[in-house]
């Protein structure tokens, strides 16, 4: 079994382990980590890669469960919406899925834990291969040594180099190389319904 964070709009990377052989589960009840992709996304804009940020409310040093962790709201809802209509704008499924993207981030939950519960569930229909997933009732130990699963956790951290993946047509394609491992945004808006096959294929190891 792996163990997988509840990340905003998981990475490609993050499906391709998700689609694998091993049923998974998320953790809902880790210690918030700050700086990884439990609160941002990584997108292709017309300047190249960019990264966008879910504020939140600090946590002045102190360990807080993830599911404390509040959304600090404000005008950044206005520019996300802004960079992903830019980037995706001329996707071939940018009509079809990016409503439900505008309206959750429109939306104001409180906590990021929910917002990202909604984010996942955007994409994983159309990603996901199938449902392997269960959630945590309790919190998965660092560094355990039973051998009972994998831990995926420290994989989405900014520092993480993530294997390169079979190149796809991105938007801009004609002024960019292939950005590996962006969101699964990316792959749905540029992919639409052949994006799960795209995350089998890294099950398959074939990219």
């Amino acid at each position: 079994m792996k163990v997988l964070p509840l990340c905003c709009f998981p990475s490609i990377y993050w499906f391709g382990l998700a689609n694998g052989g091993e049923d998974f589960v998320i953790d809902l009840h880790e210690t918030y980590a700050k700086q990884t992709f439990r609160n941002r996304f990584d997108i292709l804009a017309a300047n190249g890669r960019m990264t966008l940020t879910i504020p939140v409310v600090g946590q002045k040093g102190e360990k807080t469960p993830y599911s404390e962790i509040k959304i600090a709201h404000g005008k950044w809802k206005y520019g996300h919406i802004s960079s992903i209509r830019s980037a995706y704008g001329r996707s071939a499924f940018f009509e079809h899925y990016f409503p439900k993207v505008e309206e959750l981030i429109r939306s104001e939950p409180e906590f990021l834990l929910d917002f990202n519960k909604k984010a996942f569930e955007i994409v994983s229909s159309f990603v996901q291969e199938k449902d392997k997933m269960s959630n945590s009732t309790e919190p998965f130990p660092y560094n355990d040594e039973s051998g009972k699963f994998f831990d995926h956790r420290h994989d989405f951290e900014p520092s993480f180099n993530s294997p390169s993946l079979k190149p796809y047509y991105q938007v801009f394609s004609d002024r960019h190389p292939f950005q590996n491992n962006l969101s699964s945004l990316d792959l749905l808006f540029n992919l639409g319904p052949k994006a799960v096959d795209y995350t089998l294929l890294i099950k398959n190891g074939e990219v």
